[in-house]
């Protein structure tokens, strides 16, 4: 019996593909010593139509107000949404529900009401700013608070030592580096790691009763945001069904391109899509900021081996002979890459692909070789590779691009 929530796949092209391909089998008288020129067998397509059809495929998904904003900006918006709802004052009506979760996350309860009396929104410092200060009538609380960036650059003895200055009650201090993906070791002795995903655990099971006094318009921007972070979950359901789909093309690339289903797609589309943005974000923790938060995501599809997209940097003008130069990052099922392209008029021809090679093959920065694109292919790297490893290879080739090409500004 097929399982409820399956949806039907048709398959009908694979099923006409694998009958033509028995057929071909049976006829073909083929020598014992001789290896068998089909490239996969029988067995091996049938399981995977079979794989193909238990995946769980998403259903059409209903994006949130700030995915439709765009996920590049949650990180702008997080610190303020936090800040709107850890006050107890405010008019959402939800009292101390979010910073009661947040006590809660740290295995601190209350017997009573928590009120806030303060909230501060990028508190300066003497080497920075403080994403969030958070006082309550015992509490401070300073929280460091990061989705896309990390947190290495931070000035946490500089945090620790401000706030402590700036505790005249001498109320209890707790230092939080919220963050979507826990750290290697912490920054700074002082603080304590929480993920974002715990502290929405709490939020949601403290809502209860909570949300029938709510201000219903505050209430369901609360659920929204909530929504677009568990879009960087690992582990919500979203994300299971989304790497069960990624996982089932990674490991049936040459099944695939015989198999013509269109179906999809979009959820990897999007976690190739984050992949590219987190390296956009990586790139611009190191200066080169030459590719927008906003650009828009450009989807590659060669055959069902390849399926990915790209992103690419604005143009940028260079002091040698009055070329104009771009980056493009492009993720997909196969691989990571770093493109470049420099030209004079407005789109890149041949003549304008050679000269590059030669200004590359000068300046000894490697490069790899191939005819059928004008582009020049800078790095190429396995699918598999992370983010925070791109980008230790990526960023050095750029930077000398950048320098021998006389570019100042990006």
């Amino acid at each position: 019996m097929e399982d409820a929530h399956v949806i039907p796949l048709d398959l009908q092209t694979a099923q006409s593909c694998l009958k033509q391909f028995k057929q071909l089998n049976e006829v073909l008288s083929l020598d014992q010593d001789k290896e068998s020129f089909v490239p996969l067998s029988i067995y091996q397509a049938e399981k995977a139509i079979q794989a193909f059809k238990k995946l769980p495929f998403t259903k059409t998904h209903r994006k949130s107000f700030i995915e439709i904003m765009g996920l590049s900006h949650l990180e702008n918006v997080s610190s303020k949404t936090l800040a709107f709802f850890l006050d107890s004052k405010e008019e959402h009506n939800l009292n101390d529900l979010v910073i009661n979760a947040l006590f809660s996350v740290l295995g601190e309860s209350f017997p009573y009401q928590i009120h806030t009396e303060n909230i501060i929104l990028e508190k300066r410092t003497e080497q920075g700013r403080i994403d969030l200060w958070v006082e309550t009538d015992e509490h401070i609380l300073v929280i460091e608070n990061k989705i896309h960036h990390h947190a290495n650059d931070n000035p946490f003895e500089d945090y620790v030592s401000h706030a402590h200055a700036n505790n005249p009650k001498n109320k209890k201090l707790i230092f939080i580096l919220l963050v979507i993906k826990e750290p290697e070791s912490t920054p700074d002795e002082n603080y304590i790691v929480i993920k974002h995903f715990e502290l929405s655990k709490y939020i949601l099971n403290g809502l209860g009763l909570k949300s029938l006094q709510a201000d219903q318009y505050y209430l369901t921007y609360l659920i929204d945001y909530i929504s677009a972070l568990e879009k960087f979950n690992p582990h919500s359901e979203y994300a299971k069904m989304q790497m069960d789909i990624v996982n089932f093309y990674r490991n049936n690339r040459e099944i695939l391109e015989s198999i013509q289903d269109e179906n999809n797609k979009e959820s990897v589309y999007q976690y190739y899509e984050q992949k590219v943005r987190e390296i956009v974000e990586l790139l611009q923790d190191q200066g080169l900021g030459f590719i927008s938060t906003d650009a828009e995501f450009l989807k590659h599809e060669e055959d069902l081996s390849s399926i990915g997209g790209s992103l690419s940097s604005n143009t940028l003008h260079t002091t040698q002979d009055d070329y104009q130069l771009e980056f493009e990052i492009y993720t997909s099922t196969a691989y990571s890459n770093l493109w470049c392209r420099r030209f004079k008029a407005k789109h890149m021809k041949k003549q304008d692909s050679l000269e590059l090679q030669t200004f590359l093959k000068n300046e000894n920065i490697p490069f790899v070789e191939q005819d059928d694109h004008y582009d020049v292919l800078l790095l190429e790297e396995s699918e598999s590779i992370s983010a925070e490893e791109f980008v230790e290879k990526a960023s050095p080739i750029i930077k000398q691009i950048l320098s021998k090409s006389g570019v100042t500004s990006y």
